[in-house]
């Protein structure tokens, strides 16, 4: 597939990720980079939320219940404005009274998006051009970055958790269910039980396969590309909206530095594959403006003060969180804990102006809240696994200069964030410096401390991964480069002695662009998408499915019958063959769950007999056929399945069809 042959995928998948966010946070009076910024995380509540009401309500997963949901949630919004608009009197703006210890005052009127008197033409020119011109660029430059490293349209990651992806996207379309309350079920050895799991990557990017007949990986790179390019800077944008004026045409080249970070996007699609943490860091700027708004610490928007304009939002806010759980947990614990900053920012404004009762509740709730979400959300896994990869002060160092996990020091970038940072502490927006100061401590406790009950209490929600939790530093560097470049820009431009003329002060602006464009885009970047090309890159040694196996498992529909169930080893690939050609396999992911049948084949198959115990397990399961993809594993070593390897001298099997080394076996001693 040519990646113009994906461009309808893309096209849907954008309006999947924008369009109910759009319409609903429009009707709640959003405008400019808080609307654009807050409609992903919208989007995919909507979606996460009518996935998991679709399917208990036995309704089959398509474009209606989304679609449905985000109208009734667009007209209650807008409803809100209008009856408030009639009746109520009009209150004070969220950021009064805040001061600019809070962040409040001197950021409102960026967050606003303009004066929502100038409705014309040129008054959203003025307003929204900048901007939009923004995500365009940033869009034309992080989506080509995004595409050098997928290779191909119809490319996948070769990667240990794709197995569960792609055969996730391919078990939604089959069973026409989305929820994060029953994917589970794809995994689970009896197929009914099924825990929690955030769902709301897969059935966004689901969504598109009910309109279009588009293959699992397809439809993931659409949606990545969407995610990448379009989601994320759109994000950055709603959170740089809180720092500085994005109505200035500096905001265009600005954008581009949301390109030149190792960390995020690329390594998200690089390491894993981590398509629930890429969609739900891609959100958690944007939420954290959510909840600074939320929290009354910067002005609503284009139509501050009355109140039922500010409950609309607040339901827009609670669909947004919903979302970003939905996405992935751990983001949404990311937001919780940066937004604690948010919460003591507030408590001592109550606290300045006597309102003890109030302080002494929210510090209540926050800590009564706090300690069982991380209980509840912090996952039952080995909180040792994941070791430190450096150093404490390493840790710090890679922090400022804008990379982690080893990856070359985005220099350009980080400069530019700690620009950003002069420019939140000109504005005594302490709010946001102290979130900043919690996600680096987070960070070098992950990356620079050895294991320990404090490490495994305070960091575990994010699996102690020092790669997972890498891709959450630019999530509010980027931001800050944003602004801190617009602040340099504004110093060069408007505040240099007058002695220095204007042509020498737009060659010094000229400058900065080159040097924001072509320092961003250097080794940091050209090494994570090398890296990202590497793992995509289909070749006869591929790590999880090679060129033969791919070729082979593309023959399957016209080999086996329609019944078939092919026996699979999920660590060599097999379990994809679910994914691409839709046939039935035993194993979708290498943490499936297995009955002892399935494990009796899985170890004894090659030896099988007649009237044999693995006989009896074939003709319980109903396995027909074998996948030999030989002993090569995604991550080396040797996890079993050994009665399902090298069955070239078995005389339990007959060979049905192979190409290279990857053989189809028919299962032929069990009658």
């Amino acid at each position: 597939m040519s990646w113009i042959e994906l461009a309808p995928a893309f096209l849907l998948s954008f309006v999947v990720f924008f369009g109910p966010g759009l319409l609903i946070g429009w009707a709640a009076g959003l405008r400019g980079p808080t609307l654009y910024g807050f409609a992903p995380a919208i989007s995919t509540g909507i979606v996460g939320i009518s996935a998991v009401a679709a399917s208990i309500a036995g309704v089959p997963w398509g474009i209606l219940p989304p679609t449905a949901l985000a109208v009734v949630a667009a007209a209650i919004a807008l409803g809100l404005r209008v009856l408030g608009g009639r009746f109520l009197p009009a209150a004070k703006d969220a950021g009064q009274g805040q001061g600019q210890g809070a962040g409040g005052a001197g950021a409102g009127g960026a967050a606003a998006g303009g004066s929502p008197a100038d409705g014309s033409r040129a008054g959203w020119l003025r307003r929204s051009g900048p901007i939009v011109a923004a995500l365009g660029v940033s869009a034309l430059l992080l989506g080509w970055r995004l595409v050098e490293g997928m290779d191909r349209a119809d490319g996948f990651s070769q990667t240990y958790d794709n197995n569960f992806h792609l055969n996730g996207l391919r078990w939604i379309l089959d069973t026409h269910d989305a929820s994060s309350l029953t994917l589970g079920r794809m995994t689970s050895a009896d197929g009914v039980s099924a825990e929690f799991y955030p769902a709301a990557w897969h059935a966004m990017t689901s969504l598109v396969g009910t309109v279009l007949p588009v293959g699992p990986a397809p439809l993931a790179n659409a949606s990545t590309l969407v995610i990448g390019a379009f989601v994320w800077p759109a994000s950055a944008l709603a959170l740089a909206a809180l720092l500085t004026d994005l109505r200035r045409w500096a905001v265009v080249p600005a954008a581009l530095l949301l390109a030149g970070f190792p960390a995020y996007p690329y390594l998200m699609v690089d390491f894993g594959i981590l398509y629930p943490n890429f969609l739900g860091y891609a959100l958690v700027p944007s939420m954290l403006a959510a909840v600074a708004w939320s929290l009354g610490l910067v002005k609503p928007g284009p139509e501050p003060g009355r109140a039922p304009q500010r409950l609309a939002v607040l339901i827009v806010a609670v669909i947004m969180a919903a979302g970003v759980g939905l996405a992935h947990p751990s983001a949404a614990m990311l937001v919780a804990a940066m937004g604690a900053a948010a919460i003591i920012a507030v408590v001592a404004g109550l606290v300045r102006r006597r309102r003890l009762i109030s302080a002494a509740a929210l510090l209540l709730v926050a800590a009564l809240v706090y300690p069982v979400a991380w209980d509840v959300i912090t996952p039952e896994l080995d909180p040792t696994f994941w070791k430190p990869t450096g150093s404490s002060a390493q840790a710090v160092g890679e922090a400022l200069l804008a990379t982690g996990v080893g990856r070359p020091a985005a220099v350009a970038v980080a400069a530019f964030a700690i620009a950003g940072v002069v420019v939140v502490v000109r504005k005594r927006i302490w709010w946001l410096l102290g979130a900043l100061a919690i996600l680096v401590a987070f960070w070098v406790i992950i990356a620079g401390w050895q294991p320990g009950p404090l490490r495994d209490v305070l960091t575990s929600v994010w699996y102690n991964d020092p790669y997972r939790f890498a891709g959450a530093l630019p999530l509010l560097l980027g931001p800050l480069a944003v602004a801190g470049f617009i602040g340099v820009v504004q110093w060069l431009w408007d505040d240099l002695p007058a002695a220095v003329s204007r042509p020498w002060r737009a060659v010094a602006v000229g400058a900065l662009v080159v040097v924001a464009v072509v320092g961003s885009q250097q080794l940091p970047v050209t090494s994570a998408v090398g890296s990202m090309n590497s793992l995509f890159r289909l070749t006869k040694d591929s790590p999880l499915v090679s060129s033969d196996e791919l070729a082979l498992i593309e023959e399957l529909p016209d080999v086996l019958p329609p019944d078939a169930i092919v026996a699979v080893d999920p660590y060599t690939g097999g379990a994809l063959a679910y994914a691409f050609a839709g046939v039935h396999t035993t194993s979708r992911h290498v943490l499936s769950g297995i009955s002892p049948d399935q494990e009796l084949i899985n170890d004894e198959l090659a030896d099988a007999e007649p009237g044999s115990p693995v006989c009896d397990a074939v003709n319980e399961t109903g396995v027909t056929h074998v996948l030999d993809f030989g002993v090569k594993e995604v991550h080396g070593g040797d996890n079993g399945f050994h009665g399902i390897r090298n069955l070239r001298r078995s005389d339990a099997v007959e060979l049905v069809t192979q190409v290279g080394d990857a053989r189809l076996y028919a299962i032929t001693a069990c009658g």
